[in-house]
């Protein structure tokens, strides 16, 4: 018998804001949970192929979300018409509750 293992990333996003004498500063934290977190995470992978700045852009609402656990989804899949190869897509978090 046989199963397979749904991938799942979560992650916990975090906001700071402090200040000083170069001005007011603001930063967003997302760190993966690994003891949430099961199977590909593909999430790390685009990180990884493409770099941050690439992958929070392609994040759906990232500046709007609230501090707290998400789970990463792909959404918006766009698919290569030779192929049928996943050839583009974005992410969404939605919150996740363990």
């Amino acid at each position: 018998m046989s199963f397979q293992v749904r991938s799942r990333t979560i992650v916990r996003l975090r906001t700071s804001a402090w200040s000083d004498r170069a001005g007011i500063h603001i930063r967003k934290d997302l760190t993966f949970q690994r003891k949430l977190c099961r199977g590909e995470n593909f999430f790390e992978e685009d990180f990884a192929q493409c770099g941050p700045d690439e992958v929070i852009k392609r994040i759906v609402h990232f500046n709007d979300l609230p501090d707290g656990l998400y789970e990463v989804l792909i959404t918006n899949p766009k698919y290569d018409r030779e192929s049928g190869l996943l050839d583009d897509y974005d992410f969404e978090l939605i919150p996740f509750k363990p």
